[in-house]
């Protein structure tokens, strides 16, 4: 479904937003306006080079999805910005919920996961400046909607289908921005607990280049993964067996 421009600047009046119909990355965007007023948003149609974690590549098909990003002034406070993501997470998963009846989950730390199934993902970055001051957040934001998936990916990725792209792009933000002006609560950390597909299960991960496996008992306020052998993940990838399937 085509993002509808003019119902996206008429319902977000406050933001600066820039509409693209194709990009290379909206992070990336934002990355170059970076010295513009924020908050700004930059969403696209289509990107051509659209990045996840770990330098991954997420598939951006034209009006197959929503591509957002969100740039936001960082806070005086390292530790808001490291649970950025955290926060993001429940921000999409409030917008799913109130626009459909699908029930996301969230698996560690930052995809949104549907029937086991990964649906949207997350890539936050900090921009700082010459003396690596931090100067703002970028809240990336990749949700598939319609997209049409290689074989490679049939089983991992998936839709949130019957959802107007355009909608849920605009509750996300105001989702976001509310929750951002009101991070140092971390109110939304319980939401977060409630919506993990992860807690109570055995995962693996790695350490100092050691593949170990634990079981997440938890998650702190700040959204680091408590595992039952006294470690605690503040950043990483993992995997934990969801459903049928590995993730």
């Amino acid at each position: 479904m085509v993002i509808n421009e003019k119902k996206l600047k008429s319902s977000l009046p406050n933001l600066n937003i820039l509409f693209c119909n194709t990009i290379d990355s909206t992070n990336e965007e934002c990355k170059r306006r970076e010295n513009e007023n924020t908050p700004l948003l930059v969403v696209a149609r289509e990107q051509t080079s659209g990045k996840g974690r770990m330098g991954r590549s997420f598939l951006s098909q034209k009006d197959s999805g929503l591509y957002m990003s969100l740039m936001l002034k960082a806070s005086d406070d390292i530790a808001d910005t490291v649970c950025i993501t955290s926060c993001a997470s429940v921000c999409v998963c409030d917008a799913i919920i109130s626009l459909s009846n699908t029930e996301p989950k969230i698996k560690w730390v930052n995809d949104i996961l549907v029937n086991g199934k990964k649906v949207c993902g997350i890539l936050c970055e900090l921009c700082c400046d010459d003396n690596f001051t931090p100067t703002s957040v970028i809240v990336g934001i990749g949700m598939n909607t319609n997209a049409i998936f290689p074989k490679e990916l049939e089983n991992i990725a998936g839709n949130i289908d019957n959802i107007d792209t355009t909608d849920i792009c605009i509750e996300i933000v105001k989702n976001l921005m509310y929750e951002y002006e009101h991070i140092k609560d971390r109110k939304f950390i319980e939401k977060y607990r409630l919506y993990s597909c992860v807690i109570g299960k055995e995962i693996s991960y790695t350490k100092n280049g050691i593949t170990k496996t634990a079981t997440a008992i938890g998650i702190d306020d700040n959204g680091a993964l408590i595992l039952d052998n006294n470690e605690k993940l503040n950043s990483g990838e993992i995997s934990v067996k969801i459903n049928n399937g590995s993730e």
